[in-house]
This record gives C-alpha cells, sequence and structure tokens, in this order.
C-alpha cells in the first residue's frame, strides 16, 4: 500500500527526488570534489619549503620579502602586482610591470587570495599555492585554468584601500 502525501506525491518519489540525493552527498563525504584529481606532491612539496604555512584552510603560506605596513582585511581593494601560474608553469594571469598595479576588492576574489593577502603587510611580496576548492574549483576558469587546477601566485602587496561602512541615520 503506498501513502500519498498531501500534494499527491508519493513517499517513494520524495524519497527518489529528494532524501535519496542528500544521503549520496552525505555518503560521498561531501568534501572536496576535487580531492582525488588534485597532485597531492605539489602540495606536500609547497608545504615543505622553507618558511611555507599550510593553514587550516589549505591555502600554503610562503613570505618571500616581508612588510611593514597593515593587512588588509577582507572588504578592502588591495593594489597588487601578481603572476598566476599552474603546476606546469602555465602563467595563466598576470600584472605587467610597467603598468600601475592592478587594484582588485578582496570580496570579488578567490577564497585563497582573499585568506593569503590578509596574512601580508603593506608592501610585502609572497608565494600562495591554492588548492583547487580555495581556487576556482571544479569549473575552473575560462579558456585559462582547468577545473581541479592547483594555481600559484606570487604576489606583492602595494596598497591597501580600507573599507569604511559609511552609518546612515533615519529619523
Amino acid at each position: 500500500l503506498m501513502k500519498i502525501m498531501p500534494g499527491g506525491l508519493s513517499m517513494t518519489t520524495i524519497f527518489i527526488y529528494a532524501i535519496l540525493p542528500f544521503l549520496s552527498l552525505l555518503l560521498s563525504g561531501c568534501g572536496d570534489p576535487c580531492r582525488s584529481e588534485i597532485d597531492q606532491k605539489v602540495l606536500e612539496l609547497a608545504a615543505t619549503e622553507p618558511g611555507a604555512q599550510k593553514l587550516p584552510s589549505g591555502l600554503i603560506y610562503l613570505e618571500l620579502k616581508p612588510g611593514l605596513g597593515p593587512s588588509p582585511g577582507p572588504n578592502d581593494k588591495v593594489h597588487v602586482r601578481y603572476t598566476g601560474m599552474l603546476t606546469d608553469s602555465t602563467v595563466f594571469d598576470y600584472t605587467v610591470k610597467y603598468r600601475s598595479p592592478r587594484k582588485i576588492a578582496l570580496q570579488n576574489a578567490i577564497p585563497g587570495w582573499i585568506e593569503g593577502l590578509q596574512k601580508m603587510n603593506y608592501g610585502a611580496k609572497a608565494k600562495l599555492t591554492i588548492p583547487p576548492h580555495l581556487g576556482y574549483g571544479k569549473r575552473g576558469k575560462k579558456f585559462s585554468v582547468p577545473g581541479c587546477a592547483i594555481l600559484i601566485f606570487e604576489i606583492e602587496l602595494l596598497g591597501i584601500e580600507k573599507y569604511v561602512q559609511v552609518e546612515t541615520t533615519e529619523g
């Protein structure tokens, strides 16, 4: 005997279309979808470089040149020069040295940048080795970064525009 729920759906239909996909995700570990495709050796090697820090998120941070000023917050805009590479040394993005630094709102950046740049001080240069879940993930970036790619950025922090929240008064 099949029990029909309000709206005409059977318990079997609800199970198949609503509960089963959720259970499947839960049982799959619901972790990083790229985990099986990541070249773990690259991440392990980056984490063993002298001075490298592997953060709880999986980001590997290596300071190349210390800075002296403040650090940006997650809502600040940063002025940076950088080179972004894949693990095979293919450069997929960079700023040209003879032009002005690129201005980027951290809130619009990939998670690896948000976390890594907040560790930097004004004037610092760092190498970020970013696992896929903190980069472009399984989808990649159209035309330049394949899905599940580890990203390696050398970033120089040349300016910070602090986020200022404007309060409004209602009256």
